[in-house]
Order: structure tokens, then C-alpha cells, then sequence
């Protein structure tokens, strides 16, 4: 995982299809103690990405998933 500095108010986080897929193996519960976040610090600062199920995830936002593109959706 990689932050970037893009300017004063915005960070880039570049994460590795190794990321995604350890975040992806977490949160389905390997290891079973997991805490399903992976962190990193850098010279910008500190990030901490966690996962959480789809139904823990928009049940707090209050409304469902937005729009995600049709070819990528049908990926899944």
C-alpha cells in the first residue's frame, strides 16, 4: 500500500492486488481472529483500511450501495 500526496487537502492510496486480496481473505475470516485492516505510515501520515460486511457497512450509512458499473458488477 502507497500514499501519495496529491495536494494540501487530498491523499492518493494506491493499494496492490495483494492488498486487496488480504483485505478480501480477512474479512471472510482467514486468520479467524483477524481484525481485517491492514495499516501502513508514511512520510504523509498514518492509514488504517479496514473491511466490514456489505449488511454492517450500509446498515450504518443508512441507505444502500451506490451505483457501481455494470461490466465491473457483473465481474463479481
Amino acid at each position: 500500500m502507497r500514499l501519495d500526496s496529491i495536494d494540501g487537502n487530498r491523499i492518493r492510496v494506491t493499494l496492490s492486488r495483494r492488498n486487496l486480496r488480504s483485505l478480501l481473505a480477512k474479512l471472510d475470516g482467514c486468520p479467524p481472529a483477524s481484525a481485517r485492516t491492514i495499516e501502513i505510515e508514511s512520510d504523509i501520515g498514518w492509514l488504517s483500511v479496514s473491511a466490514e460486511e456489505d449488511e454492517l457497512h450500509y446498515g450504518i450509512r443508512g441507505f444502500g450501495p451506490g451505483l457501481m458499473h455494470s461490466d465491473t458488477e457483473a465481474s463479481l
